[in-house]
């Protein structure tokens, strides 16, 4: 934090009434470039970063502040979560304009999560404005969790789920099962990666450079990779309405079962996480293939 002298006008308003102006966020900058510890130069601004680049830093300047102010900086992720708030602890001591350095996201705080991001003033607890910034990870510079990660954040969507419990909705997606994968792939990949069409026999994709076939052992599959399913004859009796193949997402696996998430499963074209056990996917799924996104 730094005291500016913006205007000769807005400094002699300082003097002659101190507590006649509410507090004003006047601009926010991010940037790559660090700011200047030692006065209150803006860095260059840039609204696009690029997932696993360097530090996000922030600049910002705030008009008439009063004695007693505190500051404070709330960094917003594309699902409105708060991934991180910087506290400016030291309540200011005279009045003025003042420019706030020295918050900033490292790069594993932002990268698994491309999108549209904000960062949101805060003064005396009351928000004050905010600033929208973008992050676009770069597909091929991701390791091969970090992509499998990503999927899964993008189909979470910023819902949360409960671990333990049979089936959750999350939110409706107004999609069916293979079109929201698609989606969700897409929006993880920020558009790298395009999902090759089911194929006839229902359990199997086309060919696709970035579709790669893992082993059909159950009990190997990892978070983030995808399967193709071909509904039992069986399954399909039970469940009236249910027919064809659906695809979904490995959310997490345990001893007895498996996590999925998918759409169009617990509600219709609805998001949501259910589980099922070893023996119950092998009923009720005779034919499947194993996909991880590369």
């Amino acid at each position: 934090m730094k005291p500016i002298t913006l205007l000769c006008l807005l400094s002699s308003v300082f003097v002659l009434m101190p507590d006649a102006a509410a507090d004003t966020l006047q601009m926010v900058v991010l940037s790559t470039t660090q700011p200047s510890s030692t006065s209150c130069v803006a860095p260059p601004q840039q609204t696009h970063f690029v997932a696993g680049g360097g530090n996000i830093y922030e600049y910002f300047v705030v008009l008439n502040m009063k004695t007693g102010d505190t500051v404070s900086a709330r960094w917003i992720n594309p699902y409105s979560q708060v991934v991180m708030t910087t506290n400016w602890t030291h309540p200011l001591s005279n009045p003025g304009n003042y420019c706030w350095t020295g918050a900033f996201l490292l790069p594993y705080q932002y990268s698994y999560s491309p999108g549209t991001w904000n960062i949101q003033v805060i003064v005396n607890g009351q928000y004050l404005g905010q600033t929208p910034f973008t992050v676009t990870p770069t597909w091929q510079s991701m390791s091969q969790q970090q992509r499998n990660q990503a999927i899964i954040n993008a189909g979470l969507n910023g819902h949360t789920y409960s671990q333990g419990t049979a089936s959750q909705s999350l939110y409706y997606s107004g999609l069916q099962c293979k079109p929201w994968v698609t989606s969700v792939v897409s929006t993880a990949s920020s558009g790298a990666v395009s999902l090759p069409a089911t194929a006839s026999d229902g359990y199997q994709w086309n060919s696709s450079p970035h579709v790669m076939t893992m082993s059909s052992n159950l009990q190997a599959l990892q978070p983030g990779w995808i399967l193709q399913l071909e509904e039992s004859a069986s399954f399909i009796a039970r469940n009236k309405s249910a027919t064809g193949p659906h695809t979904a997402i490995v959310l997490s696996v345990s001893p007895t079962g498996i996590y999925l998430l998918d759409s169009n499963w617990v509600a219709t074209n609805t998001v949501g996480v259910h589980f099922m056990t070893w023996a119950d996917l092998k009923n009720d799924f005779v034919y499947y293939t194993v996909y991880q996104i590369v």
